[in-house]
């Protein structure tokens, strides 16, 4: 079999750069730090600050009665009266009798959505979603406001910090 000319010019060229390896231009550019700033604060106030510097409105909870409470109050404040929920977990939590807009079926016409998260990121001020969760990702993106139930253990700095969903 023999090998073309141009193939081996292409391997020759290929042989001889990884035997003269070029210096870095920038090597001090190369570090093993991390660019983000370290964590300076509580989780959940880097948290609340950066989620509403996106716009989101944040709500802290000192238990589960006064999350109920407040979600009630909104609830009332806007007129909402077709929520879509569909976690086991969360519909337990927000029973039938104090909370009769919740349903399962009806996404397309709901006022809003409530779900559960995998992590609140505080760096980022984001809310992660997997596709493995109950209501997976697309509840949050497709009801006309989305509500997001979590607790103070899903809270990481960084997504660094959590890498195994």
């Amino acid at each position: 079999m023999k090998v073309s000319s141009s193939k081996e010019k292409i391997l020759k060229k290929i042989r001889e750069a990884l035997s003269n390896p070029v210096p870095l231009p920038f090597p001090k550019s190369e570090g093993t730090h991390s660019v983000f700033q370290p964590q300076k604060e509580d989780l959940e106030i880097v948290f609340a600050e950066e989620f509403t510097k996106l716009l989101g409105k944040f709500a802290f909870c000192i238990s589960e009665a006064d999350m109920k409470r407040q979600l009630q109050q909104l609830l009332s404040e806007k007129k909402w009266v077709n929520i879509f929920c569909k976690e086991e977990g969360l519909l337990k939590i927000f029973d039938e009798t104090q909370f009769p807009h919740f349903n399962k079926s009806s996404l397309a016409d709901c006022d809003a959505s409530v779900t559960s998260c995998k992590y609140l990121v505080a760096r980022t001020g984001s809310i992660v979603m997997t596709s493995a969760q109950q209501s997976g990702r697309t509840v949050s993106a497709y009801a006309p406001v989305h509500i997001c139930i979590a607790y103070i253990n899903q809270l990481v700095y960084d997504t660094r910090m959590r890498l195994n969903y």
